[in-house]
């Protein structure tokens, strides 16, 4: 008979991004392996933080997944609190990853302005709006081809603000 000795070990965190919605649903992805012969954890239990658990094996990451969210605008970093293998029942863990972090945050308009406040029937104008990100205060620009739409229609960045034209009705 043979005693195989063996523990398991934490060895990365996965996150798709480090700024996301706040109230919206993110995963962290768990790698999770055998010590003896580095193989994965397909089939366990984990839980961060003390409040989200998460049991479905991905096979891309070969981590397991557990959904987070936050109702409030800040930064939290999520860290393995828990876990239970559902193969071997091994309960000692060696940790080589550190926890991610992820900033909770809104996009929020700081000012707007019109090009003419007062401005001649069917004339073309622009409406201006400076956004930034409510948790730093950082500007939301067209950086990464991000994209804002202003009543229905896309926006256009320029130096610090996005703009749209309008033409009067009449």
């Amino acid at each position: 008979a043979q005693i195989i000795w063996d523990r398991v070990v934490l060895q990365k965190y996965i996150i798709e991004d480090d700024r996301v919605n706040v109230n919206s649903t993110q995963i962290v992805y768990v790698r999770l392996e055998y010590d003896y012969d580095n193989q994965p954890l397909t089939s366990a239990t984990v839980t961060l933080n003390g409040m989200f658990t998460g049991s479905t094996y991905n096979g891309v990451y070969k981590a397991i997944e557990v959904p987070v969210t936050n109702d409030t605008i800040g930064v939290e970093c999520y860290r393995l609190t828990s876990f239970i293998d559902n193969l071997y029942g091994l309960t000692e863990l060696h940790v080589n990853a550190s926890p991610p972090c992820i900033i909770w945050d809104a996009i929020i308009v700081t000012s707007g302005r019109v090009s003419d406040d007062r401005a001649d029937i069917k004339s073309v104008q622009k409406m201006f709006f400076k956004l930034e990100y409510a948790y730093d205060g950082a500007p939301f620009n067209d950086s990464g081809g991000r994209k804002v739409y202003i009543a229905g229609e896309e926006a256009t960045y320029s130096t610090s603000e996005w703009y749209i034209e309008i033409t009067s009705p009449v």
